[in-house]
């Protein structure tokens, strides 16, 4: 179908800005993190980012609502994303609000369309996260955030190879990002200074983000599709 089509070109423009942000030596987020600076250049490629994901699930649940019923082009067509703090049994109402059709047609698709939502578990965060950021009616979404005081541990795992844990406060980091840790070798408590690009209006370490958001959004597109040509 020729949405789904579209939204996975959506999704391969937000990889190739995901890509150039980057998440290795040289690239730009590490650039931002030694300078502390956040470029106007990130800033709005993070933004192209954020706006193709958000882009290509509503082209998904577009193709679905057409297979549903025949569209007119006026429908207001978007797709369903719960709060975390939603209720599971008010979904129903929303997919009805955002997908005309769907329930009467494919009401299978509900519990589908459900599994995706933050109230199905904690690792579905990121989609909640996706749609605050792109309702965010500005490019600035980035800081370079650097935690004032951070406990953490170096522990040899290998060779040449360590594992740091650190605990950053009320910022969601799951240890997939890249951070640099500034210790202070004045003191023996094993504290220090972490650096890290926050993602400001959710409160999350951008790459950790961006490792849920980017094939999550892409698992979607695809499941979505199977689900049709399934029936």
């Amino acid at each position: 179908m020729v949405s789904f089509e579209a939204a996975r070109a959506l999704w391969m423009r937000a990889d190739e800005r995901r890509r150039w942000i980057g998440d290795d030596h040289g690239d730009p987020y590490e650039t931002a993190l030694i300078t502390q600076r956040v470029s106007v250049e990130m800033q709005i490629s993070l933004k192209e980012l954020l706006e193709h994901l958000r882009s290509a699930l509503d082209y998904s649940a577009r193709a679905v609502c057409a297979a549903c019923a025949p569209l007119t082009g006026k429908e207001k067509i978007y797709f369903p994303i719960a709060q975390p703090s939603a209720r599971a049994e008010d979904f129903r109402g929303l997919v009805g609000k955002n997908m005309p059709g769907v329930i009467q047609a494919r009401p299978e698709l509900i519990a589908i369309l459900a599994s995706f939502q933050a109230f199905h578990g904690p690792q579905n965060l990121w989609l909640s996260d996706l749609a605050t950021l792109a309702n965010v009616a500005k490019h600035e979404y980035l800081e370079v955030n650097e935690s004032a005081e951070v406990p953490h541990e170096i522990t040899l795992i290998g060779p040449n190879a360590y594992m740091s844990k650190t605990h950053s406060g009320d910022i969601r980091m799951d240890g997939r990002g890249l951070t640099v840790l500034r210790s202070d070798p004045s003191r023996s408590d094993g504290v220090g200074r972490m650096g890290f690009l926050c993602l400001q209006p959710v409160r999350r370490e951008l790459l950790s983000f961006l490792r849920d958001a980017m094939p999550q959004t892409l698992r979607i597109v695809e499941e979505l599709e199977i689900a049709l040509l399934d029936a």
